[in-house]
């Protein structure tokens, strides 16, 4: 009889340290707290990598599956989000996406949307650096593990117009724009490329097309302002202008600079 409860103490603290003490319950709890991937150190990655030393279990590995990957899907996807919408990530957002995607395709390997996230977040932090050759490889990557994710293709097309090879930098936009027409960024870009080289009627339709992608956004409207200055036609830039003042007065972009517009329309009234 006493040997039996003794047993089923031992059971209990087995099962009491296994749910909360271990480092598999402290990936879980720091994970269910939001701590995917920061603090650094108690993190539910750093858990993970402790734990994985030892080995992960195909039980423990399916829960994390399960419960993890859809958190980390969620916080690298409002990251990425911010990019899709010309925002430029600070160092410590880099770093964040960087380990959120180590984390979730190395729970899952053989998740290929999984794989491509995590060589895009290592390349535009290389991209940041200035680290271009480096960048260019992990986009390739990228894209070659999914093939229709849009964004690999545009950040090549940055890269190449960085770099002063325009042809490329068209081809990879045309790229881009045939897997995303309905996102307005790269036709965006492609028109202010077009600009920079004076392919005035090229811009022209490059803006426009952004503008049917997101009637919403400012920021086209400004462009064809310019490209309306530089052609002498002056009521139609400040047309342009004006309607790009009203759309960012509801709608706020990193694209648009209303000082810089309101002194335009001034110069040229």
């Amino acid at each position: 009889m006493l040997g039996g409860g003794l047993l089923f103490v031992a059971v209990m603290i087995l099962f009491l340290w296994h749910r909360f003490g271990s480092t598999e319950a402290g990936m879980f709890q720091a994970a269910k707290a939001g701590q995917l991937v920061v603090p650094q150190g108690a993190s539910a990655f750093d858990f993970y990598k402790r734990l994985k030393v030892g080995g992960v279990s195909p039980v423990t590995r399916d829960r994390l599956k399960r419960e993890v990957i859809p958190l980390l899907s969620d916080a690298g996807g409002a990251l990425l989000k911010k990019v899709y919408d010309g925002a430029d990530l600070a160092e410590p957002e880099q770093e964040q996406l960087v380990r959120i995607y180590e984390f979730a395709a190395d729970v899952d390997g053989q998740n290929s949307a999984l794989l491509a996230r995590r060589a895009y977040a290592t390349a535009y932090r290389a991209a940041f650096k200035k680290a271009d050759a480096e960048a260019l490889a992990l986009l390739r990557e990228a894209f070659q593990s999914d093939s229709q994710w849009a964004l690999p293709f545009r950040d090549v097309a940055r890269l190449y117009a960085r770099a002063g090879n325009y042809a490329n930098a068209e081809y990879f936009y045309q790229q881009t724009l045939q897997l995303a027409p309905k996102w307005p960024l790269p036709a965006l870009e492609l028109g202010k490329l077009a600009l920079d080289q004076k392919r005035l009627a090229e811009a022209d339709l490059a803006f426009r097309r952004a503008i049917e992608a997101d009637p919403t956004s400012a920021a086209p409207w400004s462009q064809l302002g310019f490209l309306y200055e530089l052609q002498k036609r002056k009521v139609e830039a400040v047309a342009a202008y004006e309607r790009g003042l009203e759309l960012a007065g509801q709608k706020a972009s990193p694209y648009f600079n209303a000082d810089e517009i309101k002194a335009r329309l001034a110069k040229i009234r």
